[in-house]
């Protein structure tokens, strides 16, 4: 079995490593999940989720680039009914106005999260020049999340789309990580878990970020 998780935090990928070392390589087997949890698939390696997108009804958001540095620009494109108000919030895992230099949202509204997105006839609409703000904060993980809604009052019943970026923070040391846990997918009563079928392949996407893929067999 292969698992690829992308576009992580390189700390959380470095979890990976901790935990290959841990097990003493390809010997000892070990559980990858716990089941009938919210993320189970990730907890063999604690690591940090960043939610997948959402759209319905044919809305969609997305923002590119799809990680982000602190003092890097983005861009989000919105799609909904044609000529059309889509009803923006940016919110998130330790996001606030200030985490940002520039964003579309400010305009009329300084320091508000919410906006307003106006499809064209066709249906679209973007927001460009938007900037993650590089301060002196230690901030820690950080997930923005884009939000849009098809009514003003932006209720969870009234949720259409959303995408989330995890953000790196130039400021934050490495984070303790926790001890991986050796015995957390439950592989079934036939089965003693999974054992590494060779180190944790890494590959940096960009600073900050990575993509790990670990490859597995399953022990009888």
């Amino acid at each position: 079995m292969s698992l690829t998780y992308e576009n992580i935090f390189d700390y959380e990928a470095e979890q990976f490593v901790d935990h290959y070392d841990e097990v003493f390589g390809t010997l000892n087997p070990f559980s990858i999940a716990s089941t009938g949890i919210a993320n189970g698939g990730k907890t063999g390696w604690n690591g940090f989720n960043i939610p997948g997108p959402f759209s319905s009804g044919g809305y969609s958001v997305s923002v590119t680039p799809s990680s982000l540095v602190e003092g890097d620009t983005f861009r989000i494109d919105f799609v909904g009914p044609p000529s059309t108000a889509l009803y923006v919030r940016i919110g998130g895992n330790n996001i606030t106005s200030s985490d940002f230099s520039a964003l579309f949202t400010f305009a009329g509204q300084p320091g508000s999260l919410e906006g307003t997105a106006n499809t064209n006839a066709q249906g679209t609409s973007f927001a460009s020049g938007n900037q993650i703000a590089t301060d002196a904060a230690v901030e820690g993980q950080e997930v923005m999340v884009v939000e849009v809604f098809n009514n003003s009052a932006r209720l969870p019943s009234q949720l259409v789309a959303s995408a989330s970026v995890p953000i790196v923070d130039l400021n934050s040391p490495t984070t303790p990580r926790p001890v991986a846990a050796a015995r957390t997918i439950g592989a079934g009563a036939w089965s003693s878990g999974w054992r590494y079928d060779g180190p944790p392949q890494l590959t940096q996407v960009r600073p900050g970020i990575s993509t790990v893929t670990v490859n597995l067999v399953a022990v009888l």
